[in-house]
């Protein structure tokens, strides 16, 4: 069920069925800078019901499931303007995290946000194939996420940032800290447990009251990328393994698990 407010904040509610809640957005950017959704997955419905209103999508027991926004991309130098779902697993640590300050009446900072310094979008394995991708990664990843049946490509990299010293536009990523990721949800779940993991350390490190140890600790901290070359620029048939700069070829034969 789709309800919100109309822009004259008249109650409107809608019955629809969800077509998609994975839907992975690909914005393109702008010709002046400006804000930009990126690795956000959304739900999609089996009706379009314009951008006249926005709300909340609930299920059958009334229970929010999506935040119904609205979103703008730029095409041919003219606006476009359209509404999805942005799923409440997103949104839901920062409610979380108000609803307690409410109740103790205590401020806490804010959530700390994990980013890896590049930008990635999804590819469809078919896709991901003609590019270069072995046959058995295809096939590992269909079979970790049926669902979606997707790889991540690197689509940019922050200047002058680490990412942008090991990975590549047209990289795609296969694996993090030898896990295999094909969403941008299980790409954010690895960094922020290895941030919390070398946090934890650095901590340790700290209470020994070795200044080296904590910065070792710190400096420990990188995540290990697994990825296929860009095909636009050399053959991708062999993944290589990335860490702090360094390359490592792995078989083409055997996916790191």
């Amino acid at each position: 069920m789709l309800v919100g407010l109309t822009k004259s904040l008249r109650i409107m509610q809608r019955r629809s069925t969800v077509t998609s809640a994975t839907v992975a957005l690909t914005i393109p950017a702008a010709e002046v800078p400006r804000f930009r959704a990126v690795h956000e997955e959304v739900v999609k419905l089996d009706q379009d019901f314009g951008a006249t209103f926005s709300g909340v999508l609930t299920d059958e027991e009334g229970r929010v499931r999506a935040l119904w926004g609205s979103y703008a991309e730029q095409v041919d130098r003219e606006e476009q303007e359209w509404c999805a779902g942005l799923p409440t697993h997103v949104f839901a640590p920062w409610v979380e995290r108000l609803v307690a300050q409410d109740a103790t009446r205590i401020s806490a900072p804010p959530l700390p946000v994990r980013v890896m310094d590049a930008e990635l979008e999804a590819v469809l394995l078919s896709k991901a194939a003609q590019l270069g991708l072995p046959g058995d990664w295809v096939s590992l990843l269909d079979e970790l996420d049926p669902e979606r049946r997707q790889a991540l490509r690197v689509r940019s990299t922050v200047a002058n940032s680490h990412a942008a010293q090991v990975l590549r536009s047209g990289d795609m990523i296969l694996a993090l800290n030898g896990q295999p990721v094909s969403s941008f949800t299980d790409v954010e779940s690895v960094i922020a447990a290895a941030a919390g993991e070398h946090q934890a350390a650095a901590a340790a490190a700290a209470g020994t009251g070795s200044i080296a140890a904590a910065a070792a600790a710190v400096a420990a901290g990188g995540v290990i990328a697994t990825t296929a070359a860009a095909a636009a620029e050399r053959p991708a048939k062999r993944p290589r393994s990335i860490t702090n700069g360094h390359q490592q070829q792995q078989p083409p034969h055997q996916p790191q698990q």
